[in-house]
Parts: C-alpha cells; sequence; structure tokens
C-alpha cells in the first residue's frame, strides 16, 4: 500500500480524489487545504485534506480517516476495492498474491468491528447503575466512553465465538483476529472474559486492543491487563496481519502541536477527555522498534511524558526510569520531551484524606 500512495501522492492525487470539495469553499493551509466537510453540515471550512499524506482530518466533526476509508464512505467501496480502485489509479498491477492478502486484511479487519460492537453492546447491557459507577471511579464522561469505544466482554466461555459464528464467519476464520485460544484438544474459548476492552482506533477503526481486569474477571485469569493475541510460532492460527503497531489513542494526536506520552490506558483517556492529546504505549516505556514511528508522529511537536510515580515491589521507580528512556531515545531523533514527575500516590492519598477531614 505504501507503494501507491507514494506514487499518488507524488501526483498530487488528492486533489483529484477530492476535486469535488476542493472546488467548493476552501482554505489553504501549509500542507494541504481546508474545505467544507463532506460528513457534517459545515459551513466554515473545517475538514482538511492533506498533500503530503493519505488522510483527512476534520476540526468540526472529528471525523478522520485515510484515502481507502474515504472511498469506503463515499462511494461505497469494500476495502479491497478501494484499494484495487487506487492501485488502478497509480498504474500498479495487484498480483495474486497481493490480492490475498488485502482480502484476508479485510475480512480480519470486519470481524474486529463486529466484536467492537459485541463488546459495547455488553457493555451498555452491564445496566445504567454499574456503567455511572464505573464512570465515576475512572472519571468518564458517558460521551468518552462512548467516543473511545469502551466495551465488555463476558464472562461466558465462548460468548463471542459463538456470535461471530452465528452471523456467518467460518471457525477456522474467526480464529485469526488474535480474540480466541485454541487449546490442545481444540477446544476454543474467548481470550478476554469478564474484562473491560479498549480497542486501539486507527482512522476510527478497532485495529488492536486491551483489556483490563474487573471483579467478574475467571479467577485464573490475574494479569491487571491482558492484552490482544498476535501471530507467533505458538498461535499460528492468529493472522500475521493482526499486529500491535498502533499507539494506543493514536488517532488523537495528528492535528495536535503539543503531546503528552501517558503510562497507562485510561490516564491517556482522561487525558484526551479534558483536552489534552495524548498516546500511550500502555505501560513505561515504548518498544525498540517503535521510536522510529513515534518520532514521526511527534515531529515538530512539543512532547511531554507523564508516567505513574511509584515503586515496584523491588522498589524501583520503573515509570520514572522508563519515562528517561523513551526521553532520551527521543532526544536521538531529534525530539526533545519533558519529563512531568507526578506527587507519589502516597501524597495524593493524604491529600484527599486531608480533605475529606475538612469538609467533615
Amino acid at each position: 500500500m505504501e507503494a501507491i500512495y507514494e506514487k499518488l501522492l507524488k501526483e498530487n492525487y488528492a486533489e483529484i480524489l477530492f476535486e469535488d470539495l476542493i472546488n467548493g469553499k476552501t482554505k489553504r493551509t501549509g500542507d494541504g487545504v481546508l474545505v467544507c466537510c463532506p460528513f457534517h453540515d459545515d459551513n466554515d471550512p473545517s475538514f482538511h485534506i492533506s498533500f503530503n499524506e493519505p488522510v483527512y482530518y476534520c476540526f468540526g466533526c472529528g471525523k478522520t480517516g485515510n484515502w481507502i476509508q474515504y472511498l469506503e464512505e463515499t462511494r461505497e467501496m469494500t476495502s479491497y476495492e478501494a484499494i484495487k480502485f487506487l492501485a488502478g489509479e497509480a498504474g500498479i498491477e495487484l498480483n495474486s498474491n497481493w490480492t490475498k492478502e488485502l482480502q484476508e486484511k479485510e475480512l480480519v479487519q470486519q470481524m474486529l468491528n463486529e466484536a467492537n460492537e459485541f463488546y459495547k453492546v455488553n457493555f451498555k447491557d452491564l445496566g445504567e447503575e454499574i456503567i455511572k459507577k464505573y464512570a465515576k471511579h475512572r472519571g468518564f464522561t458517558e460521551e468518552t466512553i462512548e467516543k473511545f469505544q469502551i466495551g465488555y466482554a463476558p464472562v461466558r466461555n465462548n460468548a463471542l465465538y459463538n456470535h461471530l459464528i452465528k452471523i456467518g464467519y467460518a471457525p477456522e476464520d474467526v480464529l485469526k483476529t488474535g480474540l480466541f485460544i485454541k487449546q490442545k484438544n481444540d477446544n476454543i474459548t474467548d481470550h478476554f472474559q469478564g474484562r473491560i476492552t479498549y480497542p486501539y482506533l486507527k482512522f476510527g477503526k478497532p485495529v488492536y486492543f486491551i483489556a483490563g481486569i474487573t471483579k467478574e474477571t475467571p479467577k485464573w485469569d490475574k494479569s491487571k491487563y491482558k492484552k490482544l493475541l498476535v501471530h507467533s510460532e505458538d498461535m499460528n492460527y492468529v493472522s500475521p496481519y493482526v499486529q500491535n503497531n498502533t499507539f494506543y489513542c493514536e488517532d488523537m494526536i495528528y492535528k495536535s502541536d503539543t503531546i503528552f506520552i501517558t503510562e497507562g490506558v485510561t490516564d491517556c483517556i482522561t487525558l484526551n477527555q479534558y483536552g489534552y492529546p495524548s498516546i500511550s504505549p500502555v505501560t513505561v516505556k515504548f518498544r525498540k522498534e517503535d521510536y522510529g514511528k513515534l518520532a514521526k508522529l511527534l515531529k515538530d511537536k512539543t512532547v511531554y511524558i507523564c508516567n505513574d510515580n511509584e515503586e515496584n515491589k523491588s522498589g524501583q521507580h520503573i515509570g520514572f526510569e522508563g519515562a528517561k528512556e523513551t526521553a532520551k531515545e527521543l532526544l536521538k531523533k531529534g525530539i526533545l520531551a519533558k519529563i512531568i514527575l507526578l506527587p507519589h500516590p502516597s501524597i495524593i492519598q493524604n491529600y484527599q484524606e486531608d480533605r475529606e477531614n475538612v469538609q467533615n
């Protein structure tokens, strides 16, 4: 896909693809053009079309995506049809291997979409009282829960598996998503059970998941957070196109000049909720192979790293150490990142207790 995009960008294809919009009311920007958004009632151009990357973003309604998704939504194409169309526009022929790859990618994406919808429905089915309790505990608004597509994986062993089979997906295809565990006796169980699900969204579509523990999580499943399975020697039934190569909340930072990096999922959501664009590696630091992409995303931006400030069982401040490593790696790429040192949790706890005592 990179070769197709590279050729079309050199040919200023954005001006052809978005011709109808560009012929209307426009405002030129440094790297593209602002036009009236086709996805909401827009009289003051707020839909940004980049001429340097195959992406768009609306400052009005928040709609974001790439050229493939634009064709899907405006011309009712499938992902495969959109890629085939763009390849034709670029004069690049798709061979049989590439076609097979694109078809599998589209199939996996469809199933991840269905799984995400299933989780969101099950979250709503928890009931208003439980949802409000969760929102209060996390400090999330109802709008935030909806925006970040937070869901719930039910405890029943095969709830998601049975759902996907019921709506027409083949068992061998369902396993490709990384959402299921195939045991030695060939029994299949849902990977996430009794967990709050957080999808990693790429241009609005779920491409990866992480799920947090709850009181309903089975006792044998003790990990605080659990990530989607990816292809490996032991998990060779998972599609190689299911990859952990998207940062959490990556969609939120494309058009912002100041970016925050957090350690955890919920911290990242909270900062975004209050207007501070943030991403997260969902751990104390990024992987070595991620820094090239990270540097590209953060180029010419002001960066703050905001990790937790508490000790692990060995007395190490791994959050702060991880923040320093991230800052050093970014500095090697020419990006100066500043570290925000949070108060120790005990200080916050004492403050809260003192505040309650004063109020009482």
